[in-house]
């Protein structure tokens, strides 16, 4: 009879120490797929956030150049005095920087996250191949001019020669910026045809 009471002890404490085991697995496991869909949730929230980064940035960068291309008819034929002060206006526009070095930074991430999902990806590397362009043309040709007057405080004997390189080098690189803008929203369209980007 004790043998048998001790028997019934044994098994009755396995018993409700497997379940106890069992019911703190089935919590950790729970608990788990529930921290990894909350991380894997916020994951691709900040895939959202860099494309929509993307798109604020190079809009921005447009604008400031759709300025530039739609003042230039009226800007080219200027007389000397009067083209001095009208780029007056464009003080305090080096701030710009910043939209441009986000947007670049926003594209290196959106093309690493997105490099297995062709639809997005090729647009992706399009748009920033057009990005650079535009700064190459800016670094190439617009900032000599910026640097040889001064930013336009005052107008050496060649300031016409200066003045078409500033005005259409800007309307240039508008083009490049209007196509990195249109591959970010293709880009963006295939996303949501495609799913969510490839997670790293």
């Amino acid at each position: 009879m004790v043998c048998t009471l001790r028997l019934l002890q044994v098994y009755v404490f396995f018993y409700k120490g497997y379940k106890f085991i069992r019911l703190v697995n089935v919590c950790i496991i729970g608990y788990t797929k529930r921290h990894i869909f909350c991380d894997l949730r916020i994951v691709i929230m900040k895939f959202r956030l860099i494309f929509i980064a993307s798109l604020l940035f190079t809009s921005i960068m447009l604008a400031a150049g759709l300025a530039h291309v739609f003042s230039l008819p009226n800007k080219i034929n200027l007389s000397r005095d009067e083209y001095l002060i009208s780029q007056q206006l464009y003080r305090g526009w080096n701030l710009l920087a910043i939209a441009v070095v986000a947007t670049l930074i926003s594209l290196v991430i959106q093309t690493v996250i997105s490099r297995k999902k062709k639809g997005i990806f090729f647009p992706t590397i399009g748009a920033l191949i057009c990005l650079l362009v535009s700064q190459a043309i800016f670094w190439i040709y617009t900032y000599p001019a910026n640097r040889q007057t001064n930013n336009w405080s005052y107008l050496p004997d060649n300031w016409m020669e200066l003045r078409k390189t500033w005005e259409y080098s800007h309307a240039v690189a508008f083009i490049f910026n209007l196509a990195g803008l249109i591959l970010i929203i293709l880009s963006v369209v295939n996303k949501k045809t495609t799913g969510h980007p490839a997670i790293v």
